[in-house]
């Protein structure tokens, strides 16, 4: 195992990069999350729009429910057995409703996490070192700086072919011929 010297603290090189894979991971699926968050809170916004006031409170008498719709009260108002839609229009409000505070409480939760998420955090580091303790160490992984040097240092490799060569076209029946002697339809004797 190679270690890295870090103000006085020894950091195993494969726990680095273990946290470091496991920050990106999460922060990918943290930012997943959130966006799945944000739609389920859009869709439950918008099904509560049209939505009757009041809610439902249901009363189970010798195993029959019965459906109230209190507005002002905790008693309220029976609804009959006709009107089958106002209770199912209360008791998705009442879902929406927790669906769209849980949802809320995890979307918070998950920027809070993400606010503390810095994605060049490992090469800062490494740069936060001392110069002089910078040359002893070996990052876990290149840093800008270093990439950068590493690509100025690479020799150019120039075009494959000289300036102002022309480049020989084959013309339209050319392209015919070549397909058709491929297929076999006419025998090359050349």
């Amino acid at each position: 195992m190679t270690a890295f010297p870090i103000s006085c603290t020894w950091i195993n090189s494969r726990a680095v990069n273990r946290l470091t894979s496991v920050l990106l991971v999460s922060n990918l699926s943290h930012i997943q999350k959130k966006k799945r968050l944000q739609s389920i809170i859009a869709k439950a916004r918008e099904k509560n729009i049209a939505a009757p006031e009041g809610r439902l409170r249901i009363s189970v008498d010798h195993g029959v429910a019965r459906y109230y719709q209190c507005i002002d009260d905790r008693c309220g108002e029976y609804i009959s057995r006709e009107n089958i839609q106002l209770p199912r229009q209360l008791a998705q409000i009442a879902y929406n409703d927790t669906v769209l505070k849980t949802a809320e409480e995890r979307a918070k939760h998950i920027a809070r996490c993400l606010k503390d998420y810095n994605d060049d955090e490992i090469e800062q580091l490494f740069t936060s070192l001392h110069p002089e303790r910078q040359k002893l160490v070996i990052p876990v992984e290149p840093t800008f700086s270093q990439l950068q040097e590493r690509w100025y240092s690479e020799p150019y490799v120039g075009k494959a072919f000289k300036e102002r060569t022309p480049v020989k076209r084959p013309c339209f029946m050319h392209i015919i011929l070549n397909r058709m002697v491929d297929i076999g339809i006419i025998i090359n004797s050349c």
